[in-house]
């Protein structure tokens, strides 16, 4: 009897629950379905200064566009594109008319159905948009809804996955934008480029190198094992450069980018510096002068070589270096109708004794003929356990460039390693030189502060380990 009553009580549970469940939704799925739809429709038409939307493509970065949803299903659009490819047009002013319309993919969808901005990003032209050909910048124009929050709506691409975030324009911000302000958010935030060669944040002791550039931010960091750690994500800026007077535009993230098990949630610009939001805590962003992290310059390693043009590196090129070794090779080289040009200074196979070497190479104009020449030397070196590299050595590569002339300019090539000879003939050769005293020198590897203005790329010095403000510095190539 117990058993029976026991299925009864069961059977009154399942019946109860299912009478519960019939009053959940007093609507049929399509009809649950068409509701959700309409209210998308509204969200986006209700929107009277239109919406930025942000899209992160595969292969360029951070994209943005400003938009207005008319109920007809037509959309005008503007886009930042044009500032950073010219071949696109006036993207920014000239405005794009396209199609959109709301539908019921895999998940409720907004398409954009027509040529437009948003198309030319995924052109697979290359020519088009700056990207690779077959491929362009891997966009989107099709949309799945992922969420609506803070007024905002989060979508992710139904072709190639980008992440794209849509927000409500305020009216000062669709007034600027028609005015062009795609692109003049870019152009201002160039501003901060320049002045902040190496952007740095500095965590419980620990630094990294964080870069927000136009359409990504980038980060290098030296990771818990020693290896240089690279990555960077899609992140793009509002329109606070422009409103704001004497300020930056904040720098946004589509989801939280991850370093060193540390959650970066973007930038804001607050106090006339950027502020880096980690795990819920503020950290100041400054300039390190350098990269935050160490130099790999050598022999297969990161960088290989140094390129020096003095002409072009006026005041990174140091006092003590100019004055005691350059100027004076330059001027006794010169006397004798040959002005130096370049320098470089770079980690090569020897392969005929099957060790690594460095090259000192020095090109010179014969001011007479006006031809170029390019005299060198290599050095035999050790590599010390502290990381630091001693010129135990060097050698003529048997031209006659440097066998002639480096009587001339040998405040260079000794400023590596010295030599004192016992026999120098330059009506012989190389061959019959006899050495009567090696003076080698020890270096310590690393960058050197950019004090050009207008010098590109990375610079890296050699500095005299027993005077460390005489160094030679360059520009580092691989």
């Amino acid at each position: 009897m117990k058993k029976y009553l026991f299925f009864f009580t069961i059977l009154l549970l399942l019946a109860s629950c299912d009478k519960t469940e019939d009053n959940v939704f007093t609507q049929t799925p399509d009809e649950r379905l068409k509701m959700t739809m309409e209210e998308y429709r509204e969200t986006l038409l209700n929107a009277p200064n239109g919406w930025f939307l942000a899209i992160d493509t595969k292969k360029g970065g951070a994209y943005r566009l400003w938009m207005s949803f008319e109920e007809d299903e037509r959309v005008g659009m503007l886009s930042d594109m044009e500032a950073t490819f010219s071949k696109a047009g006036q993207t920014a002013t000239m405005p794009c008319i396209s199609s959109w319309r709301l539908k019921m993919l895999l998940a409720p969808s907004l398409i954009f159905d027509t040529y437009s901005y948003l198309h030319l990003l995924a052109d697979p032209q290359g020519a088009n948009n700056g990207g690779k050909n077959s491929e362009g910048l891997l966009s989107d124009f099709e949309f799945r809804i992922v969420e609506t929050d803070n007024g905002g709506i989060d979508l992710i691409g139904n072709y190639n996955q980008c992440l794209a975030r849509m927000d409500r324009a305020t009216p000062e911000e669709a007034q600027l934008a028609v005015q062009g302000g795609l692109k003049q958010v870019i152009e201002r935030h160039t501003a901060f480029l320049t002045e902040n060669r190496f952007p740095t944040v500095e965590v419980e002791g620990k630094k990294y190198l964080m870069r927000p550039n136009y359409r990504e931010t980038e980060f290098a960091y030296v990771d818990e094992e020693g290896e240089l750690t690279e990555l960077t994500v899609g992140s793009y800026l509002d329109f606070q450069g422009i409103v704001q007077a004497d300020a930056q535009s904040n720098v946004c993230f589509f989801e939280p980018a991850e370093i060193n098990g540390l959650h970066v949630n973007g930038l804001k610009w607050t106090d006339g510096r950027y502020w880096v939001e980690i795990d819920g805590r503020s950290y100041e962003l400054v300039d390190n002068l350098v990269p935050p992290y160490p130099l790999n310059l050598g022999y297969n390693q990161t960088f290989s070589q140094l390129y020096v043009k003095p002409s072009a590196m006026v005041g990174t090129l140091t006092d003590p270096f100019m004055n005691e070794v350059y100027t004076p090779a330059y001027n006794s080289l010169n006397a004798r109708t040959r002005a130096i040009q370049e320098m470089y200074c770079k980690f090569v196979m020897n392969t005929a004794v099957g060790k690594p070497v460095m090259e000192l190479g020095i090109t010179y104009l014969n001011t007479s003929t006006q031809k170029s020449y390019t005299a060198k030397w290599q050095y035999a070196y050790t590599l010390n356990d502290d990381g630091t590299i001693t010129f135990t050595d060097r050698e003529q590569t048997g031209s006659t460039n440097e066998f002639y002339y480096e009587m001339y300019m040998k405040e260079l090539p000794d400023f590596f390693c010295g030599l004192e000879y016992a026999h120098y003939d330059t009506d012989e050769s190389w061959a019959t030189v006899e050495k009567a005293k090696i003076i080698p020198h020890t270096f310590k590897i690393d960058w050197a502060a950019n004090r050009t203005q207008g010098l590109s790329g990375n610079i890296g010095g050699l500095y005299r380990v027993e005077r460390e403000e005489l160094y030679i510095a360059g520009q580092l190539k691989q």
